[in-house]
This record gives structure tokens, sequence and C-alpha cells, in this order.
């Protein structure tokens, strides 16, 4: 048994440096390497099924294992939203609440408001109420930015829209995609550099945790 600061990142961090088989958090989080490193309910339901059957017989142990290989194929297959907790905490910190609410209050609600893992929607609902953030048609979920920032197919941001747009990146961004997800290779530390260099691409606003890019051409 090994402990680790609270959060995801820090427990997964202790578990590559002891080597361990299988981690959690104390919400029931449960995080096993083999399928990969992260926080997954389906893998907790899969050992959990594995536990219940172990005590029949054979067939239903080959259920059990074909329940096993179905989770990893999802876990590799799927992209989903992070497992973040939209309100200050150790992974949601202050400085990361402060520029989402500027950006929120601040930006065009003409504008369609891009991200790359935590949706502005998300951010707002906690900041500015469910009610106010459902109406918006400018935070839509469904609007995460391309993987590589879409340079594999493209030189610039802005030629990827038909007109302006907006790009919030929060620390965890960055953070998530260089340790838990590193291997899935979305977004890599060249792929940050490049949109540092992309004329397109304005910063309007930055506090250390969050930054807002203005996409125009």
């Amino acid at each position: 048994y090994a402990a680790a600061a609270v959060g995801e990142v820090n427990v997964v961090a202790k578990m590559k440096e002891v080597g361990a088989v299988i981690g959690g958090e104390g919400n029931g989080g449960i995080i096993y390497p083999a399928s990969h490193y992260g926080r997954d309910a389906l893998v907790g339901v899969a050992l959990w099924e594995i536990a219940r059957r172990m005590q029949f017989g054979g067939l239903a142990r080959v259920v059990a294992c074909g329940l096993v290989v179905m989770v990893m194929v999802i876990n590799l297959s799927a992209r989903y939203d992070s497992p973040y907790v939209i309100r200050p905490n150790t992974q949601v910190t202050h400085r990361d609440w402060a520029g989402m609410t500027w950006y929120l209050q601040t930006k065009d609600p003409d504008v369609l408001s891009y991200y790359v893992v935590n949706p502005p929607d998300r951010f707002s609902q906690g900041i500015l109420g469910v009610e106010a953030t459902d109406p918006r048609m400018d935070l839509p979920r469904l609007a995460q930015v391309e993987d590589h920032f879409g340079y594999g197919s493209h030189s610039t941001l802005a030629e990827q829209y038909d007109g302006a747009r907006y790009l919030s990146i929060n620390w965890g961004d960055r953070e998530i995609y260089q340790t838990v997800w590193r291997d899935l290779e979305r977004w890599v530390d060249a792929d940050f550099e490049r949109l540092e260099a992309d004329p397109t691409a304005d910063r309007i606003y930055s506090n250390g945790k969050v930054d807002i890019l203005f996409i125009g051409r």
C-alpha cells in the first residue's frame, strides 16, 4: 500500500513510482494500469464482476475475462470528458475559476467557444448557474478542438473555421495529456508550441492557469 496526495494526477504519479498494479481514490474511482492510467467506472465494474464470478465454473470465468477485454477495447477507442469536478478544489484552482469567470462574463456571445479538455459550459453551470447556461448557444459541448489542434491537416487554427472562434485552455488541459493520458498523444508539447507561434491565435487573457485565445484570420 502506498499513499498519494489528493488528485488523480498525484495518484497516477505514485502508482508509476511504486509500480502499483491497481489504485484509486477515496471516492471509489478505480485506476487499473493494464487498461489505462485514469479513473474508470467500467474497469471497476469489470473487476467487481470478476470477483463475483470467480466462485463459479469455467464458463463464468470466460465471460468475466471477455468483459475485461471489452472494457479495455472501449477504453482504447473512447474519447471522453475530463473527470474533473468543476469547482475550486485541488484540480480546479481558484485561478481557473477566476479566469473562466472573466471569460464567461466578457466574451462575445455571438462567437463560439472551443476547448481542449474542460468544456466551458461546465464552468458556466457552476459560475452562472444552469438556468443561465442552458440557453447559451455559444458554449456547445461538442466544440472540442481537433487533436493536435488540427495542425496535421492545416497550417493555422483559423483555416479550420468559417468565422471567429474562442479557445479556452486550462492548466489541466496541458497537464493531463502530459501525464495521465500521455500515451493517447492527442495534444503533445509540440502542439502547444506550434499554437504559441500560430499568427491566427491571439491570447487575449492569461492568469497563469487559464489562457483565452481569439482565433481569427
